[in-house]
């Protein structure tokens, strides 16, 4: 093979190479961002759910003690999380999510009901039943101490009296059943196992925004907002039209399971979070554009929920008594892979390519001009004089 030809495609290599090596930054933080915290059932079967903090100090967190069959716990901290104190417990319970509304009173979903405490937590309370009574409800959002909204056995239900009574919907037609809200004004979001709905008449109506459903959903200014599954990750500028976007993994390639992304959090249109296995706390400081991990120190644990009250300060609970917290939830450490769609691999091997079409021609001018003989002198024939 011609030696110049073999030397440009080593420079094309080293070139993509180098690229690689300077697109995919290399660790901004190797130092643990997020602490463990001692709990009552740390290291145990218990799996956190979900965790809601009311200021920097004082916050809830929801869970059950065996997996998939019962005994719900509810924990409590006022000293940002250096102590936590069992609340309540209900060995007939699964407990989901909570709804903050204010320092004194918050609920919690159960199975067959909700749970509700109007002194802070000192004493929690068994909610009407809702639904058949034996299903999990999953959602629980309050925008105001009378008003609020659940939702169980493919039906939605809503609440005008501080809960006193829950009424079910009937313009709710949708095979569908809610794992998380979003409320604003008369604006209802709601993300099933089926689908993103939207409401705009404060459940008067509603229409299926997005044909995938998920865990959890997530918005900031002007409606931009995240929705996120096991295996999805979708987002919308206006709330209304939502497109998926690329997992963040750990491999350019997709695995054999998928990431089981469980939570997702923006403070702002640019600041959020992902929580889930693969990747237990996945960050972005560009509205995901780049996701980059954050040391948590924990191994093989599942984050189901995680909150934060400032772009530094932040909790994660999940699977085997975890809970952790972080004061620098804006470090991270190595970039996460987009698949192969991620520019650190579509650039280079764009550019390699290039080079490499650019040496291909170049090669097959030169073996062309070397195998066209040159045209042969011609000899003038002597003319005898007159």
């Amino acid at each position: 093979m011609n030696k110049p030809f073999i030397m440009r495609i080593s420079a094309s290599l080293v070139i993509m190479v180098f690229l690689l090596g300077s697109l995919h930054p290399a660790a901004a933080n190797d130092t643990p961002i997020w602490d463990i915290l001692d709990n009552p059932h740390s290291n145990s079967e218990v799996s956190y759910k979900d965790v809601k903090f009311l200021n920097s100090t004082h916050g809830f967190v929801v869970g059950v003690t065996t997996e998939g069959i019962g005994g719900g716990v509810i924990l409590y901290t006022n000293n940002s999380g250096d102590s936590w104190f069992e609340q309540h417990h209900d060995a007939n319970q699964r407990f989901r999510q909570i709804s903050i509304i204010n320092q004194n009173v918050i609920w919690v979903t159960g199975y067959g009901g909700l749970v509700y405490t109007t002194d802070g937590g000192l004493n929690w309370t068994n909610s009407t039943t809702i639904g058949s009574g034996t299903s999990g409800l999953g959602a629980i959002s309050f925008i105001n101490e009378t008003h609020g909204w659940t939702s169980t056995n493919e039906v939605l239900y809503t609440t005008s009296d501080s809960g006193a009574t829950w009424e079910d919907i009937p313009s709710w037609q949708y095979n569908d059943t809610a794992r998380d809200f979003h409320i604003s004004g008369a604006r209802i979001w709601l993300i099933g196992y089926y689908g993103i709905y939207y409401s705009s008449d404060f459940g008067g109506t509603w229409s299926q925004q997005f044909g995938q459903g998920g865990w959890s959903l997530s918005f900031t200014e002007g409606d931009i907002a995240w929705a996120v599954a096991d295996n999805m990750l979708a987002q919308s500028n206006n709330g209304l039209n939502w497109n998926y976007q690329a997992l963040p993994r750990i491999s350019p390639f997709d695995g054999f399971s998928p990431p089981y992304y469980s939570d997702v959090l923006f403070l702002t249109s640019t600041i959020g979070w992902l929580a889930g296995l693969e990747t237990p706390i996945a960050f972005t400081p560009n509205g995901g554009i780049d996701w980059y991990t954050q040391n948590t120190g924990t191994d093989n644990i599942r984050i189901n929920g995680l909150d934060f009250i400032n772009q530094t300060h932040g909790w994660a609970v999940g699977s085997r008594g975890t809970i952790i917290r972080t004061t620098m939830g804006d470090s991270y450490s190595l970039r996460l892979w987009k698949g192969l769609t991620d520019y650190v691999i579509v650039i280079p091997v764009a550019i390699a390519a290039v080079i490499g079409m650019i040496s291909i021609v170049m090669l097959w001018k030169r073996i062309r001009n070397k195998n066209i003989p040159a045209h042969p002198t011609r000899k003038l024939e002597s003319i005898e004089p007159i």
